[in-house]
């Protein structure tokens, strides 16, 4: 895996470095909440999950997510191409909250990165990573 610069400085005034799990984040938040067409060069790249918003718990399949995030993570997000990853759904007040559970390697040791986004009642997006699936999200 690799990391990304971003557009910042760190505590010594150096361009900030992600680290990998935080690339991966970005990466994968980039492709979330990205719609087709906002890269060029593969046009069905995006995943918009804003359509999801406004679905009821029950009509959203994770399985049908899932497949298509697979498809795009071919060319977007090699680690999240083998499809190793699970979504879950919940609900936040009326709304979806919907889970990505992503495994990856850090520093040589496997570990699992949940990453939950929903909108709150303003309709503004919330979302948070953290690691370990078993910790409260």
């Amino acid at each position: 895996m690799a990391v990304d610069p971003t557009f910042g400085i760190n505590a010594f005034n150096r361009t900030k470095i992600l680290t990998e799990k935080e690339t991966l984040v970005n990466n994968f938040l980039c492709l979330l909440f990205a719609t087709p067409g906002f890269y060029p060069s593969i046009p069905s790249l995006g995943f918009d999950i804003k359509r999801y918003m406004n679905m009821f718990e029950s009509d959203i399949d994770p399985e049908l997510m899932k497949a298509e995030v697979v498809e795009m993570c071919s060319d977007f997000i090699p680690e999240v191409n083998d499809g190793s990853f699970d979504i879950m759904i919940d609900h936040y007040g009326d709304k979806p909250f919907i889970v990505f559970i992503l495994p990856t390697i850090d520093d040589g040791k496997e570990i699992t990165l949940a990453l939950g986004v929903t909108v709150n009642a303003n309709g503004e997006f919330l979302y948070k990573f953290i690691e370990n699936k078993y910790q409260t999200i």
